[in-house]
């Protein structure tokens, strides 16, 4: 799902996944501001979840965030 707010220059969005049968998922929301037309700020976050043996609960441990600075020429 994604939302654009501000005259479009904040873009929020989220992915989910969820594994019924394994119990486990992923979640990974993003959130990236336009500055101006040549700059934008850009975060987000890959969480995963579930019970060890399981394909996301085996990368329980590897959650990670991050910033992304970029510029456009």
């Amino acid at each position: 799902m994604e939302k654009r707010v501000y005259y479009d220059s904040v873009r929020l969005s989220i992915f989910g996944f969820h594994s019924p049968n394994d119990g486990d998922g992923h979640l990974r929301p993003f959130v990236s501001y336009d500055h101006t037309d040549e700059i934008q700020i850009a975060g987000g976050a890959n969480l995963f979840y579930g019970d060890p043996g399981t394909l996301f609960g085996d990368l329980d441990e590897g959650d990670n965030l991050y910033v992304r600075p970029r510029y456009r020429f």
